[in-house]
């Protein structure tokens, strides 16, 4: 009998072993009881409501798409599944097509061709379109079962979370902001770093942390935040002391930067073009355009205060912070 399962398609970046422990923390972490197994390139989320699985991954690094519909433990289980959600998902008269991910390329076809077979045959005038269909349907099977499911959303690509850190220097503005995402789509744990110069950028950090946080799994995202008379002078310092790669959000526009905090951090978006940049990126909608750095230099002297932990509002942060 078919149960209810997510289908999340690994971009093939990266390691699966990432992505899956990615999801089994961030399952934990917001305590939803499903049972996690990698089948081929992809991975089957059972025993919690599909939906509210797909809304919570849809955003993480290392995933190309979600689907929604029900896992089996046989092929011909599968098949049956699929013809139910095509009784769901598929209006009569629409196309649609069939992808599958399996173990063996065999499998992989009779899959595709058995699901085919009984969306025809469960909704009148249905058809394959490959082009534009109404509704894609996702498989994934091997030797021990698998799931059927339709496609709801495309996910945001990249690399799962792995091992290595990162310091992304931010602003709360639009490029700094962004250059934070890159990482995290690069697969780096991220620690975002401000040096707060008032009320409006903090609170605009504050907001990047918390769409960032509901993106990524618990342990990949941290902030900390630096108090001082010389916020360049106290990023800098910040980033020699802890090592590691650092990456600004300097841009073309950006003519002011001090030598110290250039010399400090590499630049990504000096390779992107402007353009670019703005079509990629508007996802991010959270992001205060105006929010800036004070470049004012001085003395490397600093207090810090940091947060880390699970999805957060933005007043957890701020409360977190005080």
């Amino acid at each position: 009998m078919p149960r209810r399962a997510a289908i999340l398609r690994w971009t093939g970046r990266g390691s699966i072993e990432d992505l899956r422990s990615s999801v089994v923390s961030t399952l934990k972490d917001e305590k939803l009881d499903g049972r996690v197994r990698v089948v081929g390139q992809s991975i089957v989320v059972g025993g919690a409501e599909p939906v509210a699985v797909a809304a919570l991954f849809r955003f993480t690094p290392g995933i190309s798409w979600v689907a929604v519909g029900d896992s089996g433990s046989s092929f011909k289980v599968i098949v049956e599944a699929g013809r139910d959600l095509g009784r769901r998902y598929l209006k009569p008269g629409r196309g649609f097509v069939v992808k599958a991910d399996a173990t063996a390329g065999k499998l992989s076809s009779d899959l595709v061709g058995a699901l085919t077979s009984a969306l025809v045959e469960a909704v009148k005038g249905a058809r394959v379109r490959e082009e534009s269909p109404e509704v894609v349907f996702r498989a994934a099977i091997d030797e021990r079962g698998g799931a059927v499911g339709a496609e709801i959303a495309e996910g945001p690509g990249g690399s799962p979370t792995g091992r290595e850190e990162a310091t992304c220097l931010v602003s709360g503005g639009k490029h700094s902001s962004v250059v934070a995402w890159m990482a995290l789509l690069a697969g780096y744990r991220v620690t975002l770093v401000h040096a707060r110069v008032n009320e409006s950028s903090m609170l605009a950090v504050s907001r990047l942390y918390s769409e960032l946080s509901h993106r990524v799994a618990p342990r990949a995202l941290r902030l900390s935040v630096l108090y001082s008379k010389s916020p360049s002078a106290a990023l800098s310092g910040w980033a020699r002391k802890n090592g590691g790669e650092v990456f600004g959000g300097f841009h073309h526009g950006c003519s002011d930067v001090p030598l110290a905090l250039a010399a400090t951090a590499k630049a990504p978006l000096w390779i992107l073009p402007e353009e670019s940049f703005e079509s990629a990126f508007t996802g991010l909608s959270t992001v205060d355009q105006s929010a800036r750095a004070d470049w004012v230099e001085g003395t490397a002297r600093w207090r810090e205060r940091s947060y880390a932990g699970g999805r957060a509002d933005v007043s957890d942060v701020l409360d977190g912070l005080d």
